[in-house]
């Protein structure tokens, strides 16, 4: 799984949760480091704030479907930004599977994760996710 956020205290939270409940867990503060990360080692979901330097959770995302090897990979939006915000920006975000809004309810977002990991058909514990 990759965390793609470049909030340390969000990708801290998310590494502790995550962990503990088995899954293997890369962590990036950017969509080029996210890129890289994925390129490395492919993660079986994505989840990705929008806000970040470098290059944004919106880059990154177009980047990651014009790429027919990651562009099946199931992506989980985790930002401040209120989806009602997104104005033009919305249309690059189709296909996202859910999108959260911070301040999130862990639980609902685990319930995420542990659905689109099992949909994906890998189980899930031990699965790469990748937060932003």
């Amino acid at each position: 799984m990759l965390v793609l956020d470049d909030d340390k205290d969000i990708q801290g939270l998310m590494l502790e949760v995550l962990s503990r409940k088995g899954y293997k867990v890369m962590l990036a503060g950017d969509g080029v480091e996210g890129l890289k990360k994925i390129s490395e080692d492919r993660p079986d979901l994505i989840i990705l704030d929008l806000m970040m330097p470098n290059m944004n959770g919106f880059e990154f995302y177009r980047q990651l479907k014009a790429n027919e090897n990651f562009n099946k990979i199931p992506v989980v939006v985790l930002s401040a930004l209120r989806e009602t915000e997104l104005g033009k920006n919305h249309s690059l975000l189709h296909g996202i599977r859910r999108f959260f809004t911070k301040p999130f309810d862990m639980d609902s977002l685990l319930s995420e994760v542990d659905g689109a990991i099992k949909a994906s058909g890998n189980g899930g514990i031990g699965s790469t996710v990748v937060f932003k």
